[in-house]
């Protein structure tokens, strides 16, 4: 989805998990970093906590060069403002369909009906009650389904642009020209370009390891 298009899909944020939010938006940083590697983490009002070293959402100028070029985006990063960029393990196993959750809900609707002598009136909105949750659940998993699977795409898309920029560098490296005051500049620009999506890499594979640990 190009980037420019993002506003339009902020409505779809209503009622969404605030974790599911972090992941999407984290997923939009990682398309336009990998589109364009001369952005870092920095430029979309990421920086690191002091007393936990965990990334945050700080505040994002609306005049920043990103959110003129993503306006899109800016929204979404400014709805997370001061919240975490990585969604941790024990948030995303709350998320979905947790094990036994399902047999839960049909047991207590079934035991709520008989036990409380409310009799047939009632059952069937015990009932609804609970195919209501479950599938409000039941959609928040394919949603944390979905994440992850574009996330592990996004990381890969990473690691080949990365390669593509480290192709680049050497071949200008071994250049004749090298010394060119150009080329050193370049050169610079393209090491930026690289340690932009290395960080990028470490980001998306911290939220990886969230999601293994939230099994």
């Amino acid at each position: 989805m190009p980037l420019q298009n993002w506003m339009p899909c902020l409505n779809k944020y209503k009622g969404m998990k605030q974790e599911i939010k972090q992941l999407e938006c984290l997923s939009h940083i990682a398309s336009a970093i990998i589109e364009n590697p001369s952005l870092s983490l920095s430029d979309f009002g990421i920086e690191k906590e002091n007393s936990t070293e965990r990334l945050k959402y700080t505040e994002f100028k609306p005049w920043n060069a990103v959110s003129i070029a993503h306006p899109g985006l800016y929204e979404e990063i400014a709805h997370l403002s001061n919240k975490y960029v990585i969604a941790s393990s024990s948030n995303l196993s709350a998320i979905g369909l947790v094990a036994g959750a399902t047999a839960a809900v049909a047991t207590a609707a079934a035991s709520g009906a008989s036990a409380t002598g409310i009799g047939i009136v009632v059952a069937p909105l015990i009932l609804l009650w609970g195919y209501k949750k479950y599938k409000a659940k039941k959609l928040e998993q394919e949603q944390k389904e979905r994440m992850y699977k574009e996330l592990v795409a996004k990381r890969q898309a990473a690691i080949n642009r990365n390669k593509q920029i480290y192709h680049e560098l050497e071949l200008k490296l071994r250049s004749q020209n090298s010394t060119m005051e150009q080329y050193k500049k370049e050169i610079e620009e393209l090491k930026k370009q690289n340690s932009h999506l290395v960080e990028l890499f470490e980001v998306l594979s911290e939220q990886m390891n969230q999601f293994r640990q939230a099994g």
